[in-house]
């Protein structure tokens, strides 16, 4: 067994004469008076600063989720033109290529290399424009841009039929004489 404490062994056998001793009144009394005590002020004053430097922090948190989502979100917007503009301009650029060089047979005046010379310049300030506008006009300056090869493909189009019909007429000429 182990050996026991000689103050132990001391308080077990004398315990009875322990208990019968009570605490004065004076002592329970500043024990009461300090249970049953009002929170002070100053304590209501931290837990209010507290609390207020704890939404402070959420709202700047918060702030800062939104400006780096927001920041992401054009970045990704911005992405998404810079990979769709060079491909169409491409595909346009083909189209309008293949279209002119239809043209190069043709004894032509000069006002279709005007027209396409100004739909090209402002193809070109269209660009800059796109790279200066928010991101929710983007789309409508791609629109922009679209219209205008479409417009060019058009122009290119009627030119090329009038020149065949033209043709085709000086051919039927030439046949019946």
């Amino acid at each position: 067994m182990t050996e026991r404490d000689p103050l132990e062994e001391y308080i077990q056998s004398n315990r009875e004469a322990f208990d019968n001793l009570e605490a004065p009144d004076r002592v329970w009394n500043n024990i009461n008076s300090k249970v049953n005590a009002t929170p002070k002020v100053r304590s209501l004053k931290i837990f209010m600063t507290a609390a207020a430097a704890c939404l402070l922090l959420l709202a700047a948190c918060l702030f800062f989720i939104n400006k780096n989502t927001g920041d992401l979100n054009l970045q990704m917007a911005a992405n998404e033109i810079n990979e769709e503009l060079p491909e169409m301009k491409k595909y346009f650029s083909r189209q309008v290529s293949e279209k002119v060089n239809a043209l190069k047979g043709y004894d032509l005046d000069g006002t279709i290399e005007k027209d396409l010379e100004q739909s090209d310049d402002f193809l070109r300030e269209l660009e800059q424009e796109l790279k200066e506008v928010p991101p929710s006009k983007r789309e409508a300056v791609m629109e922009a841009m679209v219209k205008n090869y479409q417009y060019k493909l058009m122009l290119l189009d009627r030119v090329i039929n009038e020149l065949n019909k033209s043709k085709n007429q000086r051919d039927e000429n030439s046949i019946n004489i």
